[in-house]
């Protein structure tokens, strides 16, 4: 779900800045919220994970852990593994490339926890718009302005995640 700038949860603000765009997926379990966010325009985006547990009263939550995105892009895309454990978020390019279909973009996945990025493969031509994890936490969906949906095999025992095929 995209959200825009005062953007909040139950009430509580989740520190989307003016000009920010966010894009929001709680886990399976509902345990954890993640939120992607960038502006187009300024700093580099960042990831956020939130423990809904920590959503109590109207104070906004401390996040349970963070990741800066690489200056020229922002987090376009995010969603969360079942159980929570793992993170995965695509990039968009800013102006001047915002939106041009033969700008890369990639996926990134982390497992959160252990602050530790697993994966970082160039993922589509164009901006990821959306990511989907299976039930079963085998397979990562994309989608991305180039038209294109991959389908991407995820090896938790391997940490490794390989182009499986396009639609």
């Amino acid at each position: 779900r995209l959200l825009r700038e005062g953007a909040s949860y139950a009430g509580i603000p989740l520190d989307c800045r003016t000009g920010a765009e966010a894009n929001v997926t709680f886990s399976g379990d509902g345990s954890h919220l993640a939120v992607a966010a960038g502006t187009l325009v300024e700093d580099a985006g960042w990831v956020r994970v939130y423990r809904t547990s920590d959503f109590t009263g109207d104070a906004t939550p401390n996040p349970v852990w963070t990741v800066q995105g690489e200056p020229g892009y922002f987090f376009s895309a995010v969603a969360l593994s079942s159980d929570g454990r793992y993170v995965i978020a695509g990039d968009r390019v800013r102006p001047h490339g915002y939106g041009h279909p033969n700008v890369p973009s990639r996926l990134y996945l982390w497992e959160w926890e252990a602050d530790r990025e697993i994966a970082r493969p160039i993922a589509h031509l164009g901006s990821v718009n959306d990511i989907e994890v299976s039930p079963n936490g085998r397979w990562i969906a994309s989608g991305a302005n180039d038209g294109k949906t991959k389908l991407w095999d995820w090896n938790e025992t391997e940490h490794t995640l390989e182009e499986h095929l396009t639609l």
